[in-house]
């Protein structure tokens, strides 16, 4: 059997989101716009994920820029990536924005 990557509801984790995240196949969780309200909320959110994890989990989001940014508030706006790669010289600036939008989410 092999790890899986799941979802969760809220902007918080219930008892039964709290269970299945702690099952040793549980290898990660994607977040999306509907798990996120404000930087503080996503911190309090990302820690609960821990905490309920039997083992190191992964966290994940469709966090590219454009119109795939699902965090929006409290978060540099960036430029699609394709737009980017339409640059004459696109390595610094898809530089610039893989840093921001890790730093970012890394909080």
């Amino acid at each position: 059997m092999h790890p899986i990557m799941l979802d969760v509801a809220g902007c918080e984790l219930n008892a039964q989101e709290q269970e299945v995240i702690g099952h040793p196949l549980t290898g990660g969780v994607i977040l999306f716009a509907r798990n996120y309200y404000d930087p503080q909320q996503l911190r309090h959110l990302t820690a609960q994920i821990k905490a309920s994890a039997s083992h190191p989990i992964l966290i994940s989001v469709d966090q590219e820029g454009g119109r795939v940014q699902r965090f929006i508030e409290g978060f540099t706006s960036v430029p699609a990536m394709g737009n980017i790669a339409s640059n004459a010289e696109p390595e610094p600036l898809a530089t610039a924005c893989g840093t921001v939008i890790a730093a970012e989410c890394l909080g």
